[in-house]
């Protein structure tokens, strides 16, 4: 199974690893990394409130997908300690955009990825997939 959500195109991308420190494979964190052209940097980040984080973030990618066709309002995901939330926007014919922010102690990072509504399914596949135990319950 992988342990990598890799989000972006040309040339900019948004990597999540999960970081798996207790069994059975709970996922408490995350190694998020941002590469674009101009800039790349990588943190690794501690789910404080472990399952909690992980079924919001799950819920972030499925409730693109489930709304494919666009959506009026950004929808969002924050980490219980705000270092690290996404915010996507989609317009209506399809063209999705996320905004990305890393925060630690000594830097803090803006990004902006672009991708097609038609990604966003198998994304929220490979997100649950990564980040909820097997035997998790669908909100």
């Amino acid at each position: 199974m992988t342990r990598t959500i890799r989000i972006g195109s040309e040339g900019t991308y948004l990597t999540l690893r999960a970081l798996i420190l207790r069994a059975p494979g709970q996922v408490t964190g995350l190694n998020v990394s941002y590469s674009a052209p101009d800039i790349a940097a990588a943190a690794d980040l501690a789910f404080q409130a472990e399952l909690l984080d992980a079924e919001n973030l799950a819920w972030f990618f499925e409730e693109m997908a489930r709304n494919w066709r666009g959506w009026n309002e950004p929808i969002g995901f924050r980490t219980s300690e705000g270092d690290f939330t996404l915010s996507a926007d989609c317009d209506r014919i399809g063209h999705v955009t996320i905004r990305s922010r890393i925060i630690t102690r000594r830097w803090s990072l803006d990004g902006r990825l672009h991708l097609e509504a038609g990604m966003l399914e198998a994304l929220a596949t490979t997100a649950r997939r990564l980040l909820l135990p097997a035997d998790h319950e669908a909100r």
